[in-house]
C-alpha cells in the first residue's frame, strides 16, 4: 500500500498497579485508506510464470476492488499490533506522567 491515510482510535481503561495508576488499551479501531495498493504473488498456477504474472496484473489493475476484500482483515491486524505495542509503552509509563 502506498500514501495510506490512517485513523486510528484508542479505548483505554485506568488501571492500578502497585498503587500507580497506568493506562491499557482495551480496544483499537483502525481505518486504512490507500492511495494504491500493489499485490504481487509468487508461484501461483505451479509455478506457470505467465499466468502468474497475468493474475498480478488483473489485481494490481482492479486494486481498489481487491483492497476492499481484505481491507477488513488488514485493519484487524493493525489495530492488534497497535494495540499490543501501546500496552507495552502504557503500562510502564504512569498515568500521571502522561497527562
Amino acid at each position: 500500500m502506498f500514501n495510506v491515510k490512517s485513523k486510528v482510535n484508542l479505548y483505554a481503561e485506568v488501571i492500578e498497579k502497585k498503587g500507580v495508576k497506568y493506562l491499557k488499551a482495551k480496544d483499537v479501531k483502525v481505518e486504512l485508506k490507500p492511495e494504491r495498493a500493489e499485490f504481487n504473488f509468487e508461484n501461483l498456477f505451479n509455478g506457470d510464470a505467465q499466468l502468474g504474472d497475468a493474475m498480478n496484473k488483473v489485481l494490481n489493475d482492479n486494486w481498489e476492488t481487491v483492497y476492499q476484500d481484505v481491507k477488513e482483515p488488514i485493519e484487524d491486524s493493525t489495530a492488534t499490533i497497535v494495540r499490543d505495542y501501546a500496552n507495552k509503552f502504557l503500562t510502564k509509563v504512569p498515568y500521571d506522567e502522561l497527562f
